[in-house]
């Protein structure tokens, strides 16, 4: 099941990768937090099936943006969680998160932990 989600989220439901990425690194041991976040999320994809994704063309499309954000000690390692989405004008072309490389002392340090990581995919 996490496998087709995984799937799902990369080729049309960037909102849910975050989740997605979480049950991913729980496949091997899960709990029952886990299979309750798995039927949750399944839910919500349910609730949510009519939802658009719209590509649009507002006049030129001159700039990248990019919102790179990161969570301080998200893991049981003391490893943090990098985020980053991605906009071409005003379209959402991706979204990436991924545990970060290394644990770091402070949620800044976190955060340039991040921008490193996240930077090359931009």
């Amino acid at each position: 099941m996490v496998a087709q989600l995984l799937y799902l989220c990369k080729r049309g439901r960037p909102d849910v990768t975050l989740t997605v990425n979480f049950l991913c690194t729980r496949v091997k041991n899960p709990t029952e937090q886990d299979e309750f976040k798995l039927v949750r999320l399944l839910g919500y994809l349910g609730s949510t099936i009519n939802r658009l994704r719209i590509i649009s063309k507002d006049g030129k499309i001159e700039h990248v943006e990019a919102y790179i954000d990161a969570a301080f000690s998200a893991h049981p390692d003391g490893k943090g969680q990098s985020g980053c989405a991605i906009f071409v004008g005003t379209t959402l072309v991706d979204v990436i998160t991924r545990k970060q490389k290394c644990a770091s002392k402070d949620s800044t340090k976190a955060e340039l932990v991040a921008i490193s990581d996240m930077l090359l995919d931009v």
